[in-house]
């Protein structure tokens, strides 16, 4: 347990900056753990209406994350950050104005949260994106992890308090929402830029660590070049690592090593055999060893396609956000079933029971699965995902109800700690935002689908229906993932 800590210690700065926000936001963030309350209970839409609009807000992280992943990969990560974070405080405050005093408090109300939720998701891919920048492999599981425990130690404390304002304050959860996150705007305002420098010149591309970045942490050069190798290895490229030249050469080369940059050449629409080696400046100040690597262009898409391993852990990934927005969605009606007025307290509770699981056990989770291969731990997170949520069809005592939260809770502790690391080492340096981007898109799809069935169904069937759903899917996603690790099992994904 202390060793896991321990890897909390050795952090860039901006990852502890970006930890305090998340803090801060989760605490302050009354609304949308809410939102489908909201629009049943206080706009008086219908379950099937409000998953139509539960469905739009999930959909807002399509043209978020596109938008987001390409101006983060060409324009920076720091500006796309801080001007979507304000506008989205912009409208949070607007709908806390207009609902207060009683202006609107209609449809447009949902419309608007809508808005805000596409500005809010424009957020996470240049956080994801910055995160990578400042670490590498040896550190990447530690800096999540540590961003992660933050957001859930801020939630174990926000849907208890939002859960009593909801029915006689409800416009007071707009206002500490927005509060909260004009807060967490001013402590971003001091991230520095952390994008990597992509120049192309004379048919040749060149890629250059941002000096921000390296600063922070000098080995993320030579490790980003490593994980060039690797990541056209595993597109199919065969890419050679070959030795090229000792520390003790370094001191007769060029004034560049000075600059502490990691210069990556690359010529355009080579082939994969006639790749040109790229030649790493190793920091001072860092023990590694230079050496030679291959990389070949690839474009988003080719990367997506054309990487069946990925495909796959994405189409899981579908399947338990579909499982995972049910907690968002469907939870809430299901306990005010159970429970009439103290079902939206009692969601409180077990949405601060899910943060406060991911509080206390994420360390030792972590820890005991750090040396595993991520993409094995995300199908054993999915086993997770089947039995907590498909418990709750037949367990409906509030104790219970706990004990299923705890088992889905650490499933999601397994998926978060390890995706993110699983998809930084596969992503090629020079796509990160855009894979980010992607990833969010596809895996929206579970988010959109999920409100979908779950209104069908709510319409036509008993409620219960949904987690029988729910587990079904689950464990088809696990076993995908399990049958592709035992596939691949002599190369280790």
């Amino acid at each position: 347990m202390q060793k896991f800590f321990q890897g909390f210690l050795n952090l860039s700065s901006t990852v502890y900056r970006v930890a305090i926000v998340r803090f801060i936001l989760s605490m302050g963030n009354f609304i949308y753990p809410f939102m489908t309350l909201f629009l049943v209970k206080k706009l008086n839409i219908s379950p099937s209406i409000a998953s139509i609009y539960f469905i739009a807000s999930g959909f807002a992280f399509v043209p978020a994350s596109i938008i987001s992943g390409k101006l983060a990969d060409s324009i920076g990560r720091r500006i796309v950050l801080l001007s979507s974070f304000f506008v989205y405080i912009l409208i949070i405050f607007s709908i806390f104005f207009l609902y207060h005093f009683n202006i609107l408090q209609n449809t447009v109300i949902a419309i608007m949260l809508i808005i805000a939720n596409l500005f809010l998701s424009m957020t996470q891919v240049p956080i994801s994106a910055i995160i990578t920048d400042v670490t590498d492999v040896t550190n990447r599981n530690e800096a999540f992890s540590l961003t992660y425990l933050a957001a859930n130690a801020g939630f174990a404390f926000g849907p208890i308090i939002a859960g009593f304002l909801f029915e006689n304050y409800t416009s007071m959860i707009f206002l500490g929402n927005g509060i909260a996150s004009l807060i967490g705007f001013i402590i971003f305002c001091g991230i520095k830029e952390t994008k990597p420098e992509i120049k192309v010149y004379q048919g040749e591309r060149q890629i250059s660590i941002n000096k921000n970045s390296l600063e922070e942490n000098p080995s993320i050069g030579y490790i980003s070049a490593m994980e060039a190798s690797i990541h056209q290895d595993n597109a199919g490229s065969n890419a050679k690592n070959e030795a090229t030249e000792s520390l003790d050469d370094k001191d007769n080369k060029s004034d560049e090593t000075a600059n502490q940059n990691v210069k990556i050449t690359q010529k355009d629409n080579v082939k994969s055999e006639d790749a040109l080696s790229q030649k790493t400046t190793i920091p001072q100040n860092c023990n590694y060893k230079s050496e030679k690597v291959e990389v070949k262009n690839q474009s988003i898409f080719n990367f997506i396609f054309g990487d069946t391993i990925f495909l796959l852990f994405i189409i899981a990934t579908i399947f338990f956000s579909f499982a995972y927005s049910q907690a968002g969605f469907t939870l809430p009606i299901f306990l005010t079933e159970l429970f009439s007025k103290n079902g939206a307290k009692l969601y409180g509770v077990l949405q601060s029971t899910n943060a406060l699981t991911v509080i206390f056990l994420t360390p030792l989770v972590s820890l005991l699965t750090k040396k595993r291969s991520s993409f094995l731990m995300i199908a054993v997170s999915g086993l997770f995902y089947a039995f907590g949520f498909g418990l709750y069809s037949v367990l409906k005592q509030f104790g219970f109800l706990i004990f299923t939260t705890v088992l889905w809770s650490i499933g999601e502790i397994i998926q978060v700690t390890h995706q993110n690391v699983f998809i930084a080492n596969r992503s090629p340096i020079h796509l990160r935002g855009q894979v980010n981007g992607a990833f969010q898109i596809l895996s929206g799809i579970g988010y959109i689908l999920g409100p979908i069935f779950s209104g069908f169904t709510q319409k036509n069937f008993p409620i219960t229906y949904v987690w029988g759903t729910v587990f079904i899917i689950c464990l088809a996603g696990s076993f995908q993932l399990v049958l592709i690790y035992l596939k691949n099992k002599k190369n280790p994904i």
